[in-house]
């Protein structure tokens, strides 16, 4: 994922990645469950954002996961598919 001098994706690449969630969300995996996305394409890094961060996401999955992006997750990081409670 792209981003502008500010260091923050741009418009186009964060409709692109929640598109991504989407479509991973609609395609089940065998054993019934749902495929996730990539760290790099969900746009996550390991660090806060503006006071958002990974543990008070309602995606977060405590000790180190995320119902939506793939791989350890830190409660401390941050993407754009952030939704708080």
């Amino acid at each position: 994922m792209s981003r502008n001098s500010s260091g923050c994706m741009s418009r186009r690449n964060m409709i692109a990645a929640a598109m991504t969630v989407a479509a991973s969300l609609a395609a089940p995996r065998a054993g019934g469950q749902t495929a996730k996305i990539s760290q790099a394409q969900a746009g996550y890094r390991p660090r806060p954002n503006n006071g958002q961060s990974c543990g008070a996401c309602v995606h977060f999955m405590p000790p180190g996961s995320c119902g939506l992006v793939d791989g350890d997750i830190s409660p401390q990081g941050w993407c754009p598919l952030f939704s708080g409670s």
